[in-house]
C-alpha cells in the first residue's frame, strides 16, 4: 500500500525486474554527492536489517 501511493506521487519508481535466482548483494545509486535524509535513512534501515 505505501509502494502503491509513493508509485502514484512520483517518488518511487519500480523496475521492471525479474529475479529468477538470488541474486546477492543489492545496489542504491543516487545523484547527488552525499545521500539526503531519506537515502540516509533507507541506508541505515538496510545497515540494521543486515545485522
Amino acid at each position: 500500500m505505501v509502494a502503491q501511493s509513493l508509485q502514484e506521487q512520483g517518488a518511487l519508481v519500480a523496475l521492471p525486474l525479474s529475479l529468477t535466482h538470488d541474486s546477492g548483494n543489492v545496489g542504491l545509486v543516487w545523484r547527488e554527492l552525499s545521500p539526503g535524509p531519506v537515502v540516509e535513512a533507507v541506508l541505515q534501515a538496510l545497515a540494521e536489517a543486515s545485522r
